[in-house]
């Protein structure tokens, strides 16, 4: 669990990076299915989804949490999604970014 530590950003789905090495996608697939069956609920159910996100170098915002949803997500072309900052790291160097968020779990 993160605790979010600013007002929710809605930022663009593709704009996302992970944070986890990798990523099953019979899952992604899984859940790109639910997505693509929600025909009246579905803009409103992407814009429920929140992801945990740290900003790291270059502003670039790396979600901490439901990679499969993001990718899934993305793949059903979502213009924005939401994002809770837990921390802004975007002013530290990119090693120590990583080391940080290796300990943050």
């Amino acid at each position: 669990m993160y605790r979010i530590e600013n007002k929710l950003k809605s930022v663009s789905g593709a704009a996302l990076r992970p944070t986890q090495m990798t990523i099953g996608l019979k899952e992604v697939a899984r859940k790109q299915k639910e997505w693509a069956r929600l025909v009246r609920k579905r803009r409103s159910g992407m814009s429920e989804v929140l992801f945990p996100a740290a900003i790291g170098p270059r502003k670039i915002y790396y979600i901490l949490d439901d990679h499969y949803t993001a990718v899934a997500l993305v793949k059903e072309h979502a213009r924005q999604v939401q994002v809770g900052v837990v921390k802004d790291l975007s002013k530290w160097e990119e090693t120590d970014f990583w080391n940080y968020l290796d300990h943050l779990s």
